[in-house]
């Protein structure tokens, strides 16, 4: 697994399309070597039970969470600052709502209340997207059947 993916987001083309009963569909144009890349990576790590379309799913749905994370700590470091908050009030947000949204706690007349699970997952912008068949590298399996070492 010593080659690295290297993608340029800047040169890659994507398109959306959106199709009847509210589906979608994106594509993504690589270039020969982007794509050889992304190719080689795939058959070093997509396990061997998931076909192409879902692993492609899943590695598209990790990103957005990962993304999602990373948006919730840059706007969680956002509201340290005074003046980003008195903005935020001027343009009519909320900031205390904003804030329990993102620390997963709701503001209520009593005080802090931590949020069930169940809220936390409709709320939190960094909740983990819920994966059937988690994404594992591949491992070569080194037993033998019973039959096999019998020959």
């Amino acid at each position: 697994m010593g080659e690295k993916l290297y993608l340029n987001s800047g040169k890659a083309e994507a398109k959306v399309d959106y199709k009847y009963r509210g589906r979608m569909k994106v594509t993504i144009k690589f270039n020969q070597d982007e794509a050889q890349a992304l190719k080689n990576w795939t058959n070093q790590v997509k396990p061997p039970q998931l076909d192409e379309d879902t692993f492609y799913k899943q590695v598209f749905f990790n990103g957005v969470g990962a993304l999602n994370q990373q948006l919730a700590e840059m706007a969680k470091t956002s509201l340290k600052d005074e003046t980003v908050r008195e903005q935020l009030r001027q343009a009519g947000v909320d900031v205390e709502k904003l804030e329990s949204e993102l620390y997963g706690t709701a503001v209520d007349a009593v005080g802090e209340q931590p949020l069930s699970q169940e809220e936390k997952d409709q709320v939190d912008p960094a909740a983990p997207v819920e994966v059937t068949d988690p994404i594992e590298p591949n491992k070569t399996d080194t037993t033998q059947d019973a039959t096999d070492s019998k020959n």
